[in-house]
């Protein structure tokens, strides 16, 4: 198909005032678009690369860099575990078992208000579950 051939394809597609009918949206059908956009990111483009391991492509460092410190994530109550690619490999070699979270413990002593103490605390919590 040459390049006349799609210049004549494209002045088919153009839509000439007064052509048609005007037709008004539904109020309601543009209140769910708008509530639908309201749930939505744009910018990201999402790649299937194995059995339920899946890339996000983002357009700039600064999106990316936020969703790895905005954590963690879930979709439908199930927790998405964001691992930053680094040199070769296959995907079967990385380990998604490791999630950070904020905890947050209430009541405790002022006496118990210290750093040391909180690490002792989160280790009761974190690591050694996902071994």
């Amino acid at each position: 198909m040459g390049l006349e051939d799609i210049s004549k394809l494209c002045e088919r597609l153009s839509i000439l005032d007064g052509e048609g009918p005007v037709q008004r949206l539904n109020v309601e059908l543009k209140k769910t678009g708008a509530n639908r956009l309201g749930l939505s990111l744009v910018g990201v483009e999402v790649e299937n690369v194995a059995h339920n391991v899946f890339t996000f492509h983002f357009m700039c460092v600064e999106d990316r860099r936020q969703v790895l410190v905005g954590g963690p994530w879930t979709v439908d109550g199930a927790l998405i575990v964001l691992l930053e690619p680094s040199g070769m490999g296959e995907i079967e070699s990385l380990k998604f078992n490791h999630a950070e979270f904020w905890v947050q413990i209430h009541r405790v002593p002022l006496l118990c208000i210290t750093k040391d103490i909180g690490s002792f605390l989160g280790s009761l919590i974190g690591k050694g579950y996902w071994s």
